[in-house]
């Protein structure tokens, strides 16, 4: 999906958490005031650390946001559609 809707390839790689955070905090620490320095942040690091969530409790969906704002969420792929335009 998002290959098509960006026109370029996107390809899924997973890294262990080790790798990941690794990588987060090479790329915060270059460029302490980007988004990857915001996701950075020890509290986010500890929270995917967490077994909860590498067991898939948060993977849940509902309906809250129709219940709250009247109207369905947005979809991935709008989502994407509507940033790439702005980039």
């Amino acid at each position: 999906m998002l290959s098509s809707v960006l026109g370029r390839k996107i390809e899924y790689k997973h890294l262990d958490y080790e790798s990941w955070k690794e990588l987060k905090l090479e790329r915060a620490k270059a460029a302490p005031n980007s988004v990857a320095a915001r996701f950075a942040s020890d509290h986010l690091l500890q929270h995917l650390q967490e077994v909860d969530h590498k067991n898939g409790v948060f993977a849940g969906t509902n309906d809250y946001i129709l219940q709250i704002g009247g109207q369905p969420p947005t979809t991935l792929e709008e989502y994407i559609k509507h940033k790439a335009a702005f980039d």
